[in-house]
């Protein structure tokens, strides 16, 4: 079990864990101005297919507990093990979702499923928040997660000593919460359509924390995962962490 998850969350080294999301992948660029919003990655999904016959509108949970778009029985498998607060998969995302999406995923020739792969105490937030609700709402809110990561993440950065000690002296379940609002995710999620009650039913989630863990230990397991983003195609472990390199890979599996 991750220590965040069953000790009081304090933003201790949370800024090197940010930067050092992605150290096993060399080559990757540096993180996205902050600013977008999820429509738009919605209305690049459609490019290249028709409302009635794109598989971009069929998303679902898997029984890995990651959240797959595109055909279930596409003939090449894409899974992408990434974390919403790492620059490196951001990168990735900017770079590679209007046309994974629209060459790719909605002819059904290809899926792609993301397992969030927690690093730091504020991905653990966001993350159980993007995954409280649909597999369509996850996917809306990753995506507003990737395209506005430094203006999320920046306010955890900033917490005063104070805080830092209310933080020490609280219990895991309250302690999560209150950090969650000491980083102002509560404002982030609600101009998204997360109203307060749902915010804390989402933070105080235990079975979400077990599954999270669950998908952490999977990915270190089967498939010695050292940094994020981390790329499987049709069930191997692929050496590509751009999306240069992972069309390549898709291409050559088609």
């Amino acid at each position: 079990m991750l220590k965040f998850l069953t000790k009081s969350v304090a933003p201790i080294a949370i800024v090197a864990a940010l930067a050092a999301c992605g150290e096993a992948n060399d080559g990757a660029a540096t993180a996205p101005t902050a600013g977008g919003d999820a429509s738009g990655s919605a209305a690049a999904a459609q490019t290249g297919a028709s409302a009635e016959k794109s598989w971009v509108r069929t998303m679902t949970k898997t029984a890995e507990g990651g959240y797959r778009i595109g055909n279930p029985d596409a003939p090449v498998k894409l899974v992408e093990f990434g974390s919403l607060s790492c620059s490196h998969c951001a990168t990735f995302h900017e770079e590679a979702m209007q046309e994974l999406k629209g060459e790719y995923i909605a002819s059904g020739d290809v899926s792609y499923e993301l397992r969030t792969f927690v690093l730091n105490p504020p991905d653990l937030l966001a993350t159980l928040l993007a995954r409280c609700s649909t597999p369509e709402a996850f996917f809306a809110l990753s995506d507003a997660f990737f395209e506005n990561q430094q203006s999320w993440f920046e306010p955890f950065t900033q917490l005063t000593e104070a805080q830092q000690n209310e933080l020490q002296s609280m219990d895991p379940k309250a302690g999560r919460v209150r950090f969650a609002e000491m980083g102002e995710l509560d404002e982030f999620v609600r101009a998204r359509g997360i109203p307060a009650s749902k915010f804390r039913s989402c933070i105080d989630d235990e079975s979400g924390l077990e599954e999270l863990d669950g998908i952490r230990q999977s990915a270190i397991e089967d498939y010695e995962l050292t940094g994020t983003p981390t790329f499987v195609l049709n069930g191997e472990r692929i050496d590509a962490n751009r999306w240069d390199q992972v069309k390549t890979a898709i291409d050559g599996a088609l």
